[in-house]
């Protein structure tokens, strides 16, 4: 499961000054002592003490500290699992324009885990992820388009030679902007990018990308 910080090297080392302005009550310094916990840097790993700190710093409005407790309490990590709660938090930080909480809000609304199962409420938050260039979002936004839930559906021929093996390809007469499946592994299936004109839209772009796509979708990731 993905979290923040996104890129690992963008967390604050665990040290007494961090537990010190944690302490104090800055919230930059609580998220990053959360996110020390969580992940054991610098500490003995302690996913409680993690969403203790994540809590403190999303109750004063840190925006990556709302979306890692959404993530935990949408996973039982360090806390017991409430789907509820989960879009509560993933809600304050998608509203404020954090990406990944965008995309996992959306996962939310697909799967119907917190809130009522609304898949156009879905697309239109992964849109929203996929416009920031989360590859996730951009990932999740195409497959709507190629299956037609929650937005129209994108229609392309079959990709010669992959759509229409058995068991080695997707189901003939979809997309192949795709990986598709070759033996054990995830190949990727190019596909030639449409002219600049063309790419006016989600709809048009969908079709000039290559994106990963699993049988489950989307993916708890």
């Amino acid at each position: 499961m993905k979290s923040h910080p996104l890129n690992p090297s963008d967390s604050e080392p665990h040290s007494p000054a961090l537990v010190e302005r944690a302490t104090r009550g800055e919230a930059d310094a609580q998220f990053s002592l959360g996110v020390c916990d969580a992940n054991g840097a610098g500490v003995e790993k302690d996913e409680e003490e993690a969403v203790r700190w994540y809590r403190k710093a999303a109750e004063q409005g840190h925006v990556l500290a709302q979306c890692n407790l959404g993530l935990c309490y949408g996973t039982g990590t360090g806390i017991a699992k409430n789907e509820r709660e989960a879009a509560r938090w993933l809600r304050k930080a998608a509203e404020e324009g954090d990406a990944l909480a965008q995309r996992d809000l959306g996962v939310s609304y697909w799967y119907g885990w917190g809130v009522e199962k609304d898949e156009n409420e879905a697309a239109c938050w992964f849109r929203k992820s996929a416009e920031q260039g989360y590859s996730t979002g951009q990932a999740d936004l195409s497959h709507c388009y190629l299956e037609g839930r929650g937005v129209e559906r994108i229609r392309r021929k079959p990709c010669a030679g992959v759509a229409n093996q058995p068991n080695r390809g997707m189901s003939t007469g979809r997309s192949c902007s795709v990986f598709a499946i070759c033996g054990s592994t995830w190949q990727p299936v190019r596909v030639k990018k449409p002219r600049r004109s063309h790419v006016t839209s989600w709809k048009a772009r969908c079709l000039s990308r290559i994106f990963l796509v699993r049988n489950t979708f989307p993916r708890n990731s």
